[in-house]
């Protein structure tokens, strides 16, 4: 996502910082792996105070569903190839959003990321790409639907976590 944005592409960046091309996925890795992290402790912890197995359960479920869209956002080189793997991540937390009281709140938020992870987007030259819809628009699209599932992934694990249910 960055790369057309600040540097390091065919055409020409939209902000010449090579620098934040570089940083901000780094930034995003140590993002992803505290949120990952935190996750992990937080079931540890539900784990030794006596949860019940299906509470564990649907935790780990939901923890393994919000740790694929972090992998893709991390590692970005065969997104498209990847992106089979959302849909036990999505799926997931439809089924997580069906216990909730707001079920319509996580329900739109799952379906405005699967409408990003496939909206098709035009192939077009680098000479013909003069759209800013075209240029920083339709790549990032994938970005965003990984943004949107996981964050949403991850409330959902926060508030099943809270709730117990």
């Amino acid at each position: 996502m960055t790369t057309p944005l600040f540097g390091f592409s065919a055409n020409a960046p939209l902000l010449e910082a090579p620098v934040l091309a570089l940083g901000l996925p780094a930034a995003g890795l140590v993002l992803a792996s505290a949120v990952l992290w935190r996750m992990g402790t937080d079931l540890a912890a539900r784990a030794q105070q006596g949860a019940t197995p299906w509470l564990r359960g649907k935790l780990l479920d939901l923890g393994l569903a919000a740790s694929l869209p972090a992998a893709l956002l991390i590692q970005p080189v065969s997104w498209l190839h990847g992106f089979v793997l959302l849909l036990p991540a999505l799926l997931t937390g439809l089924e997580a959003a069906l216990r909730r009281e707001d079920f319509w709140r996580w329900r739109e938020r799952l379906l405005i990321a699967w409408l990003l992870a496939a909206a098709p987007y035009p192939l077009v030259s680098a000479e013909a790409n003069a759209s800013p819809l075209l240029w920083v628009g339709f790549p990032t699209f994938d970005s965003y639907a990984l943004m949107v599932l996981g964050i949403t992934l991850f409330a959902l694990y926060r508030k099943t976590l809270k709730s117990g249910r």
